[in-house]
């Protein structure tokens, strides 16, 4: 095995509880040579969620695989890690697509998510990052669904036709939506 190859890990916890694991997971991570990522904490219901994109050595990344199933057992969480490495093809792929985001907001969210989703799909566009959450805005409690996606063009698509053919999409739904160039 190359000991100078770059790995990933990504490493999610879940935790009912109002302490987050993320203090204990970002001590195990300064123990061990590799690098923060990224990193998302979100509350869902009564339940946090973290997850971490660590990158290093596959030796570090051992060391710190061996060593959180202990932590989550102590502090009492769920975890899933999932190995990647950096020589993946989609990987080097990303790299040359275009980063477009698409937001919304409306009385339904399912719906319009998936027919978002079978759009792109349909298209060949990898969706790869999506945020949706229900706002509630009045005192008579109707939410209203917000959401941030952000999807990956390639290369060679025509931007202009995309951006018509989700126009004509969000027409037939009645739903105003931006599809606007990301700016990583």
């Amino acid at each position: 095995m190359d000991s100078t190859a770059i790995d990933g890990l990504v490493i999610t916890a879940m935790v009912q509880s109002e302490k987050p694991p993320i203090e204990g997971l970002l001590a195990a991570i300064t123990q061990v040579e590799v690098s923060l990522q990224q990193c998302h904490t979100q509350i869902l219901d009564e339940i946090m969620v973290v997850t971490l994109h660590i990158m290093g050595h596959w030796h570090a990344l051992a060391k710190l695989e061996m060593s959180l199933p202990l932590l989550a057992q102590k502090q009492g969480y769920q975890l899933l890690l999932h190995r990647s490495a950096t020589d993946n093809p989609g990987n080097e792929q990303r790299l040359t697509k275009i980063p477009y985001s698409i937001e919304w907001a409306n009385l339904s969210s399912a719906e319009i998510l998936l027919a978002f989703i079978t759009f792109f799909n349909d298209l060949n566009i990898e969706v790869y990052d999506i945020h949706l959450q229900n706002v509630y805005t009045n005192p008579l409690g109707i939410g209203v669904a917000v959401s941030h996606m952000k999807i990956l063009l390639p290369i060679d698509m025509d931007p202009t036709s995309l951006r018509e053919q989700f126009s004509l999409l969000c027409e037939s739904m009645t739903i105003d939506a931006y599809l606007e160039p990301d700016h990583r």
